[in-house]
């Protein structure tokens, strides 16, 4: 047995001296024989991994995808139980205008709301509404009344909108504005804002216009907020601006008296 581990030995030793022999005087490295069987198993791998992280990423979309549709049919069952719930509101507004006698709508269709609490206060006047976006109602909506001689009043404009209910500032709240024209002007528009106080003014009423006070006033052409031709208040006072650095007048706007609303009201859906 010792002999034959030293004959081992031995070889191994013959074997690594030819081995050296060669690379040193003949410029012999044994990588270059099995250095392309290398190459073949290195690039099996790298392929290999390749299309193995393409099938997971490919199984890892497929997830994200069936989770979005999943999501989006979800989506798609709820908004058509709220169609159906829009349609019901509707067909329930038709029948209540034609028991109330109401007037012909200006454009777009009303929803009856009703004012669940308000605050007309000097600093601002709100009121908050018992319906909101799955009725219909966005943010922009005019609010409207029917007053005593049976026509559209334009009250205010939504300004928030949450699921079931929604706040609306009424004609003068600061954040109430609104393109307007007067009665006996017919070729002029103008921008009524709130003055904080329940009134609304025109400022910088040109000089040359002359108004008298019972005017009506209405919603313009131009308007943002309501479609044309809605009573939105009657002239109350003109006022002269004594400033350096303003020029006309003040044109003060009363709204009429609140008659159903705050508990009662309409939001005109799609008036543009």
């Amino acid at each position: 047995m010792i002999y034959k581990g030293w004959f081992a030995f031995g070889i191994y030793f013959l074997l690594t001296c030819l081995l050296l022999t060669g690379a040193l005087v003949y410029d012999f490295n044994p990588y270059l024989f099995y250095q392309p069987g290398f190459r073949i198993v290195a690039g099996g791998y790298r392929v290999l991994g390749q299309t193995v992280g393409t099938a997971v990423d490919a199984l890892r979309s497929r997830g994200r995808l069936m989770s979005e549709l999943q999501d989006l049919r979800g989506e798609r069952e709820q908004l058509a139980r709220s169609v159906e719930e829009l349609t019901v509101y509707r067909e329930d507004s038709r029948q209540l205008r034609r028991q109330l006698e109401l007037p012909p709508v200006p454009s777009g269709f009303p929803v009856a709301v009703e004012s669940v609490s308000q605050n007309l206060s000097l600093l601002e006047r709100t009121t908050y509404l018992n319906k909101g976006y799955r009725q219909g109602l966005r943010e922009g909506q005019p609010l409207l009344e029917v007053g005593s001689d049976n026509n559209w009043l334009l009250r205010g404009k939504l300004k928030r909108v949450y699921a079931d209910h929604s706040l609306a500032v009424i004609s003068g709240d600061p954040r109430f504005t609104v393109g307007v024209k007067i009665e006996g002007i017919p070729d002029r528009q103008f921008v009524l804002k709130g003055s904080g106080s329940g009134d609304m003014v025109v400022e910088e009423f040109p000089e040359v216009l002359e108004v008298e006070p019972g005017a009506r006033v209405y919603s313009a052409q131009a308007s943002l907020i309501a479609p044309p031709d809605v009573l939105v208040g009657r002239v109350r006072e003109v006022v002269e601006v004594d400033a350096a650095d303003r020029a006309g007048k003040n044109l003060f706007v009363e709204a009429p008296p609140l008659e159903n609303l705050p508990s009662f009201g309409w939001v005109l859906v799609g008036h543009d």
